[in-house]
């Protein structure tokens, strides 16, 4: 198998994994055939917006691949998750505790926790769901808006085995021409599970 370069990160957006972490991570994706590509921004704030999403796999794949390359990427989770005997794997791997008993409040929430970190990389499934939905919620947009953040458009594609860091786009007022392109570049790849979406 040919070997390839690892997307390089931003000094502000580097991990703080140990070495055997990342070689683990990165011989998972070799062995299952998996490569990383694109480019990490150098925006302060960012948030990976990813798709297609029609398994779990989405998730381990896309996990595994920011600690491969040592980004410090987090991501959000009930805050029932961050319980015994998995609160320390969950806050280890970049996660977020999230009271969903309020959902009206948690763009206001999140937003909030990026701004104070100053520097964050933060990974949404913007569907929100593996199952097919006729209609995104724009949940993701305003937690960009109020954090000043950008968007990486990140697709986890099962033809080639790669996930692609790809396109940054701002937020603008239009949420739906947004969505729509967001929409149109996952579109162009293959998820597991093509017929659910």
């Amino acid at each position: 198998m040919a070997k390839y370069t690892l997307p390089t990160v931003p000094v502000r957006h580097l991990g703080n994994r140990r070495f055997i972490s990342r070689k683990l991570a990165y011989l998972f994706l070799r062995v299952t055939g998996w490569r990383v590509t694109g480019k990490v921004p150098e925006h302060r704030r960012f948030i990976c917006v990813t798709g297609p999403h029609t398994s779990n796999w989405d998730f381990v794949y896309g996990l595994t691949a920011a600690i491969a390359i040592n980004l410090d990427i987090h991501w959000l989770g009930k805050d029932t998750l961050f319980k015994q005997p998995l609160k320390h794997i969950m806050f280890w791997s970049g996660g977020i505790p999230i009271d969903r008993s309020n959902p009206q409040g948690v763009a206001e929430e999140v937003a909030e926790k990026i701004r104070q970190a100053g520097d964050m990389a933060l990974i949404i499934t913007p569907e929100g769901t593996r199952s097919k939905v006729g209609k995104w919620k724009t949940g993701f947009l305003r937690i960009a808006a109020m954090s000043d953040s950008v968007l990486v458009i990140t697709t986890v594609n099962y033809a080639n085995k790669i996930v692609d860091l790809g396109e940054v786009l701002t937020p603008s007022e239009d949420m739906a021409a947004d969505i729509e392109f967001i929409q149109s570049r996952f579109a162009r790849v293959t998820p597991k599970n093509p017929g659910s979406h």
